[in-house]
């Protein structure tokens, strides 16, 4: 019998933190394996035109936001993979294939700023190989909290 694993695929950002939470819970709920995907854009940790370069997310950065958000027992126990990749949604879809459920975030965005970015989960519902299950992000700012209480983690919130 195949073992059950949920795919938490994570920008890295500590906006997150309902969408790990649920995919968390979910684990829990159904005995399965979590495993947590990021994929870093091959320009991330470069220096480029943009004032800050895109933040290059680690393996360790992932552990320690389980770790700030509470779950201990669970940044020890995951199954971490950092990618890079130019597509993210293709490494997404390459990786439910091994996923009996995979959690994603969503951000609200408003009709200009989705018009003008690229929306990474808007075309996963027909191509990913699992059911898929969306969470909405923190609405509130969190980038605070990450700098003031713990500014000692190396993960970067954009």
């Amino acid at each position: 019998m195949m073992k059950k694993n949920v795919l938490l695929a994570l920008e890295g950002a500590v906006e997150e933190a309902p969408v790990i939470r649920q995919a968390v819970e979910t684990a829990r709920r159904f005995d399965a394996g979590l495993t947590v995907l990021h994929v870093n854009s091959p320009r991330a940790g470069r220096i480029s035109l943009r004032m800050e370069p895109e933040p290059l997310v680690t393996e360790s950065d992932i552990r320690n936001l389980f770790r700030i958000l509470g779950f201990e027992k669970e940044a020890d126990a995951i199954d971490v993979r950092v990618e890079t990749s130019p597509t993210v949604s293709r490494e997404i879809v390459e990786a439910s294939r091994d996923a009996a459920l995979l959690v994603v975030g969503r951000s609200q965005r408003n009709r200009i700023a989705a018009a003008l970015t690229e929306s990474i989960d808007k075309n996963l519902p027909d191509r990913v190989a699992c059911p898929l299950l969306y969470v909405p992000k923190a609405r509130m700012d969190l980038r605070d909290f990450a700098k003031e209480e713990h500014s000692d983690m190396r993960l970067s919130v954009n």
